[in-house]
């Protein structure tokens, strides 16, 4: 996908690839931990914050999840609440469910790019332009990978960034 050889990424994954705001004294400190170390200590220039199609944790946010044992996903899914009130407010709950989740999705990953700029370094360093954060939507039928441009408030195609 970004055509990177082994060592050059620092990458984390998590379910949504959702980022939690900082709180140091709360929870989500895996993610935060990473979020920090890349920062801080590896010296990271260039954040991509990557969503996707048929997102499975976008997905979830419309259906209740029954299974008692499975409490940090659904404490962990309360990430992404704000963006599917925000699709269902653009949209209706009653468009068509596929025109939802995609909107979902999109709204997801602007609202990880908000969280990330809530940790005090990637803030400062963003500030200064010594780090650069970007969100990227692939399309998992297409291969296709657009990117949110925030002066504008849409999702282009990063071969048109070239």
């Amino acid at each position: 996908m970004v055509q990177a050889d082994p060592g050059d990424l620092f990458v984390i994954r998590n379910v949504g690839n959702f980022v939690a705001p900082y709180k140091p004294d709360e929870e989500y400190h895996s993610t935060a931990s990473g979020i920090e170390y890349a920062v801080s200590v590896l010296n990271v220039k260039e954040i991509i914050i990557c969503g996707h199609t048929h997102c499975g944790a976008c997905q979830h946010l419309y259906e209740e999840i029954e299974d008692p044992s499975l409490v940090h996903t659904k404490k962990w899914l309360e990430l992404g609440e704000s963006a599917k009130t925000s699709a269902i407010l653009s949209l209706g709950i009653n468009a068509p469910r596929e025109e939802l989740l995609r909107l979902t999705e999109k709204l997801s990953l602007i609202k990880q790019i908000e969280n990330i700029l809530t940790y005090p370094r990637v803030k400062k360093r963003f500030l200064d332009g010594s780090l650069h954060i970007h969100g990227w939507y692939y399309d998992i039928e297409t291969g296709q990978i657009d990117y949110y441009n925030a002066d504008t408030y849409e999702f282009l195609p990063l071969k048109d960034l070239a």
